[in-house]
């Protein structure tokens, strides 16, 4: 008895170690296993995953930490995309320190006109998933509910962030997916 005892123990702590392995990306775990990357970081960014954030006028702080998790869990880089490169550079600053410290790149694209979503995606394969970020995102406004402009599924999830849910919320409760 003492030794299936035993070999539950250890058959629980492997299981355990497995399942929080689960939660950090593949950079995370050669560092805490001591391995070496064979190539050098800039050079494997070239075909790293990305996580699309669609911003309109604001970028609520719920929606950024939201993105950044993602990317964390996701291993991906995040690409942010609105209307004005310019305005968006100003509000991703607070976020800087963050996104680093996560090992997260982060690039601004300007999307505008008619079907400029759809085309994005086109130039863009290695998109896994897309975060609409509130009210006047272009994402929002092409694949959403009312007033879209695009009719049939989007070729990425989307994960719509609300804004107006409470701090106390559950994350399931903070998003929902769009199909």
């Amino acid at each position: 008895m003492k030794r299936l005892t035993q070999k539950l123990k250890a058959s629980l702590a492997d299981l355990a170690h497995a399942n929080a392995g689960e939660m950090l990306s593949s950079r995370q775990k050669a560092r805490l296993l001591g391995a070496v990357p064979e190539m050098p970081v800039a050079a494997s960014r070239e075909g790293r995953r990305e996580v699309i954030l669609s911003l309109g006028a604001v970028l609520p702080p719920r929606t950024m930490r939201y993105a950044i998790g993602v990317c964390q869990q996701l291993d991906a880089d995040l690409c942010v995309l609105g209307a004005d490169a310019a305005a968006i550079g100003h509000m991703l600053a607070p976020y800087r320190e963050a996104r680093q410290a996560a090992g997260i790149e982060c690039r601004v694209e300007e999307v505008a006109g008619r079907g400029a979503i759809s085309r994005f995606f086109d130039r863009h394969p290695r998109v896994v998933c897309a975060i609409a970020g509130g009210s006047g995102d272009p994402l929002g406004h092409q694949f959403g509910g009312r007033g879209t402009t695009v009719r049939g599924k989007p070729p990425v999830p989307i994960v719509l962030v609300d804004d107006e849910a409470g701090e106390d919320a559950l994350p399931g409760q903070q998003c929902a997916v769009a199909d």
